[in-house]
């Protein structure tokens, strides 16, 4: 496949594409823009997902992606097939500085365009936290540290699949009444001993309130692990899914499809929890990203969709 390379670069709130005479394209063609944005760039922080939104005065066959060898996937927004939109993660691991996503779009000869947006990371900083658990909750037997080194293959194995289909549809929302605003990122330290960071947020719950699926989705899997309680991962298409743990019961069953809103489980404090309380995940592209942000970057695409299509009306 032959391949064609252009290079799109920030301006204000809009991301033009430039040199486009060489690669046959008017400079017209093709408009980029990005949440969040830094200094007239894309600019997401450690542990985050940003949004990217692509539209063509000529509908490409398709759009497809790639951040620091991360797939990001498309989706179309209308049924020319004009407007494309996708979420990007920066991993907890990612080292400040610039990043390039890459875009290729398809055309129907065939050749692939590449476009390439730079992408500055910024380093977050997450406090410690200190907790107190009982003992045998922190100081595992061998059989316990078996047992979850196992739920973690299990669970890590149930989202490792980068699905091409985009489920999702519409802006996220929080699975029950509560900011997003918590716990995110923290490291901890249990009885004194240092601990994984926590790639969710706990949400103040009280046993059997209602938990509801933050978009549209299918259940990946139903589990009962031994730190998590009662779990459920429902997948959203592009390899974007959301996490429940702690959970005193489960609605939905495995392959089973989900409504933005519906009630999918009832929230509990089954497993390591010293309370009734949801343990809620978003992981995209196999890394965990603060919920927060994808909350916000789909409200900035449904927002920005609807002002475009607003204006070609």
């Amino acid at each position: 496949m032959k391949s064609k390379t252009g290079l799109a670069r920030g301006r204000s709130a809009l991301l033009m594409l430039l040199g486009l005479a060489l690669l046959g394209f008017r400079r017209e063609d093709v408009e980029f823009r990005c949440y969040p944005m830094r200094d007239n760039r894309c600019a997401i922080g450690q542990a985050e997902a940003g949004a990217v939104l692509v539209s063509f005065k000529k509908a490409p066959v398709s759009l497809a992606g790639e951040f620091y060898e991360l797939p990001v996937v498309f989706k179309a927004y209308d049924p020319e097939r004009l407007l494309w939109g996708a979420f990007f993660p920066a991993g907890r691991n990612f080292s400040p500085g610039e990043y390039l996503l890459h875009i290729f779009a398809r055309e129907d000869s065939g050749e692939s365009t590449e476009f390439i947006l730079p992408v500055l990371v910024e380093e977050r900083v997450y406090p410690v936290e200190e907790l107190t658990l009982p003992k045998e909750m922190v100081e595992l037997s061998p059989e316990a540290v078996e047992r979850v080194n196992q739920d973690n293959k299990i669970l890590l194995a149930a989202m490792s699949e980068v699905s091409r289909e985009i489920l999702w549809q519409g802006a996220f929302v929080p699975p029950l009444e509560a900011s997003l605003d918590g716990n995110f990122g923290t490291r901890r330290v249990v009885n004194g001993i240092a601990k994984s960071p926590h790639n969710g947020v706990d949400l103040p719950a009280f046993e059997g309130q209602e938990i509801r699926a933050p978009n549209y989705g299918k259940v990946a899997i139903v589990y009962d692990g031994y730190l998590t309680g009662k779990g459920l991962i429902l997948d959203h298409g592009g390899g974007l899914y959301s996490v429940y743990f702690h959970l005193s019961e489960v609605k939905v069953k495995a392959g089973e499809k989900v409504s933005r809103g519906q009630v999918v489980a009832l929230a509990g404090k089954s497993g390591a929890a010293t309370g009734p309380h949801l343990h809620f995940a978003l992981r995209l592209a196999k890394n965990y990203v603060n919920p927060k942000t994808i909350v916000e970057a789909s409200l900035w695409l449904e927002e920005t969709v609807s002002r475009l299509a607003g204006k070609s009306q």
